[in-house]
């Protein structure tokens, strides 16, 4: 058991050094000091990814989360993009269809007004679970966050475990006391999504006790195209976007996706929507290949990095 242990850690460490990110002038050329875009390809793993760093101090630019207004309720992100004037723009959390029109099923906030909320329950072969999936906020000074979050009479709660759940055992519905002593969380923005990848600077992915077992992102050891964001302690926003199902790229696990965040220096990270929807556009362009080429699966929310308008 050992040797397998430590088989498995290794290869994640030889994972991470294979990717060596470099800058990409060309786009960091017409970008503010604050924003740094890095790049990193290896045809051998194969592997093409891209991490975006944002230095919240600085108050240039501002996060905002955003929902599309349009009929169909779902757009590009190239749109989200052109919409908002943004620098960087990302998709954000899951989502569904109902006659045509998107449904986020994430939690979305803006300007602290709570847009969409995380579901509250799923029955998986007869039963119910109750989870309380990882959050990301930013609050009125800047500060980012990461948690496992329920709405609770109203309140959105913050925890620093999450609700111990487990395939075909349920626990009760979250509340003030459990699965930890719940925290008030207040925010200027904020989106939900899971799981957790990393907390407190360690591999946290919390697939099981998040429920996504039954859902359609995969078990934690299976590549796929993701998109994700974390912080460091000095309060740096970690974007990290990676391609896959392709022959240039074939993806990354959520295993291999902590472990980029933790070689990053993230504090926490958390998992976004990924597969066909994973998307980063900066100053308006698309950058990586979504679906395996150019066309962008349209999405219920984004995420966008924007001049702010206030100081």
């Amino acid at each position: 058991m050992k040797y397998i242990i430590y088989l498995f850690f290794f290869s994640q460490i030889l994972f991470c050094q294979n990717l060596d990110w470099q800058p990409v002038e060309k786009l960091n050329s017409k970008l503010p000091l604050s924003i740094r875009v890095f790049s990193a390809q290896n045809d051998m793993t194969p592997i093409r990814a891209w991490y975006v760093d944002i230095d919240l101090r600085k108050h240039d630019m501002e996060m905002q989360a955003v929902l599309a207004e349009n009929s169909k309720r779902k757009q590009p992100v190239t749109r989200f993009a052109k919409e908002h004037d943004a620098f960087v723009a990302i998709n954000a959390g899951y989502f569904g269809v109902s006659k045509g029109q998107g449904i986020s099923y994430s939690f979305i906030a803006n300007n602290k007004k709570i847009l969409s909320n995380n579901v509250s329950q799923f029955w998986r072969k007869g039963i119910v679970y109750y989870p309380t999936r990882s959050i990301f906020v930013v609050d009125q000074f800047g500060v980012a966050d990461i948690f496992w979050g329920y709405k609770f009479q109203g309140d959105l709660l913050s925890y620093t475990s999450p609700s111990p759940i487990r395939e075909g055992q349920t626990q009760p519905q979250p509340h003030k006391t459990f699965p930890t002593l719940g925290t008030k969380t207040s925010f200027h923005m904020g989106v939900g999504g899971g799981p957790m990848l990393v907390y407190s600077r360690l591999p946290s992915v919390t697939w099981e006790q998040e429920v996504f077992f039954g859902s359609g992102i995969g078990n934690t050891t299976q590549k796929q195209p993701r998109t994700a964001l974390g912080y460091t302690p000095d309060q740096h926003l970690l974007i990290v976007v990676v391609d896959g199902r392709q022959t240039s790229s074939a993806g990354i696990s959520l295993i291999e996706l902590a472990d980029i965040f933790v070689n990053l220096g993230a504090e926490k990270a958390l998992n976004l929507d990924g597969g066909g929807s994973s998307t980063l556009v900066i100053n308006g362009d698309l950058i990586n290949r979504p679906q395996g080429g150019e066309i962008e699966r349209e999405v219920a929310s984004a995420i966008v990095i924007v001049p702010k308008t206030s100081f």
